[in-house]
């Protein structure tokens, strides 16, 4: 039996298709995707009480403005900062696979 799954699920993993299409330089791709990623977040956006964004902090919003940059930045044929990505939380993180590489020995301990 196949498990349902949630809106902003589908919306991240739309995000990260889009960041691959971005990252091989499939530009029209990746504009095209970073678009429907927008749209799904903004219904999402739509849907959330006010007391909602006060707790998470409005993660939503800032997910939508990094996605917009992003989508801007494929629009001019221009490649993402190699080691700048968006967390589950909407915050703009630094550090490429040596980030991740600690993240795992902490984890590990």
């Amino acid at each position: 039996q196949a498990k349902s799954v949630s809106d902003e699920t589908v919306a991240a993993l739309t995000n990260n298709v889009a960041a691959a299409y971005h990252g091989l330089g499939e530009w029209d791709e990746a504009v095209d995707r970073f678009k429907t990623a927008i749209q799904l977040f903004e219904a999402l956006e739509a849907k959330r009480h006010s007391i909602g964004k006060w707790l998470d902090g409005d993660s939503t919003q800032r997910k939508i403005d990094f996605i917009r940059g992003r989508m801007e930045l494929a629009a001019r044929h221009e490649r993402p900062p190699p080691d700048e990505w968006l967390d589950s939380s909407g915050t703009v993180r630094q550090g490429g696979a040596d980030y991740f590489d600690k993240k795992a020995k902490v984890a590990e301990r």
